[in-house]
């Protein structure tokens, strides 16, 4: 007898089969074909290298003191160093995120170069476990490696991080509130979620007090906090509220005991804006991208067209929750610092657009980049491996 064998097709599906199959998502992919873990030794020793490779990149374009802004920050800490100082009727005086730190560091080594940029050298080294962490929790490990290393390069960050700004601080303890948030989101523990929620709200408020422009992470915030899966997160988003409100109710009444004023950072603020030459709205958004997408601004250019090929790169492939938050953090920042600033008056100085207010995409960007750029790598190593 003839032996009857099943109609089995043996023909086994390859990974390029998976991804050139209609309607297959990047994100589907992924899970059906995960990617190899790398041990947290590993990825200790490569982050340390990265860390390590752009401490040389930031000491090799150091700035120090630069005469701008920088020197209001500057003489308000040296003034808090000595016990002298009293805030006054404009905008950088009330940016005590910033003046605190700065503070801290001259009274501890002094008044010099690298003794007043130690702040923001230390944030941005920080922040690239940080964008770790965030491509890790978002997309995958892969990708927060790369991120990570595009994050260490990236020529903005390298240049602000020896300046005594605030861009840099706010943007980092902004992303710092996303990456709790979603922790939060996660959680299994209500109590965990409780404290990371409040976590997240900290961070918010230290944004806030380095430059008030970055409290326009909070709906990103909340929108990252809010459980999936049908479980609501009004319970998180209400702790993460909470701290923030006691936090700008602390800073008035502050602010009410010793200037008799208790909005009187938005007083300060008035007085700086008053002054500015008023800017029409086309001007405004035309002005954005001649800055942005200009070979004249260096710091930017080339990851602002990065970021354009990547959303592109990605435009199908957007499909889970992550993905969204993350469009979503990148393009609803960008629409409220275009928009928004036109109608808070305190915030107009944001129409004489520079390329440091970029800091507050930054983390979305080159988390774009990175999952585009892995996307990309992970194409080319299936089609070899056929």
């Amino acid at each position: 007898m003839t032996e009857m064998r099943p109609n089995v097709d043996m023909h086994e599906p390859s990974e390029e089969d998976a991804i050139e199959r209609p309607g297959l998502s990047s994100a589907e992919f992924s899970s059906a074909q995960p990617a190899p873990s790398i041990s947290r030794r590993v990825v200790a020793g490569l982050l340390l290298g990265v860390v390590s490779f752009a401490l040389i990149l930031r000491l090799l374009n150091f700035q120090g003191f630069a005469g701008g802004d920088d020197s209001a920050y500057i003489a308000d800490g040296y003034l808090v160093a000595h016990g002298h100082f009293l805030p006054g009727p404009n905008q950088w005086d009330v940016r005590t995120g910033l003046i605190a730190p700065t503070a801290l560091a001259i009274r501890l080594f002094g008044l010099h170069d690298w003794s007043i940029t130690l702040y923001p050298m230390l944030i941005s080294l920080l922040s690239i476990p940080l964008i770790y962490l965030l491509g890790k929790e978002l997309f995958d490990q892969r990708v927060g490696l790369i991120a990570a290393l595009l994050l260490a390069c990236f020529p903005l960050d390298i240049m602000y991080a020896s300046l005594v700004y605030p861009d840099l601080p706010a943007a980092f303890y902004g992303g710092l509130a996303v990456l709790l948030a979603y922790r939060s989101g996660k959680a299994n523990s209500r109590r965990m979620a409780a404290y990371l929620s409040a976590g997240c709200g900290f961070c918010l408020l230290i944004a806030y007090l380095n430059w008030e422009a970055y409290i326009v992470f909070t709906p990103i915030c909340m929108l990252a906090t809010w459980r999936r899966n049908g479980k609501s997160g009004a319970g998180r988003v209400l702790v993460l509220l909470a701290v923030l409100a006691i936090g700008l109710v602390a800073e008035c009444l502050l602010y009410w005991h010793a200037e008799g004023n208790a909005l009187f950072r938005l007083t300060a603020l008035h007085n700086h804006t008053a002054a500015q030459p008023a800017t029409s709205l086309f001007h405004f958004i035309v002005q954005w991208p001649v800055v942005v997408f200009n070979p004249g601004y260096p710091e930017v250019f080339f990851y602002a067209v990065l970021t354009v090929w990547a959303v592109v790169a990605l435009r199908s492939h957007i499909v889970r929750f992550e993905d969204w938050l993350t469009v979503i953090w990148l393009f609803g920042t960008c629409l409220v610092f275009a928009f928004a600033v036109i109608k808070i008056h305190p915030l107009i100085p944001l129409l004489q657009v520079e390329p440091r207010y970029l800091h507050g995409i930054q983390y979305p960007a080159v988390l774009l980049i990175a999952a585009a750029l892995g996307n990309l790598w992970q194409r080319a190593r299936s089609k070899q491996c056929v």
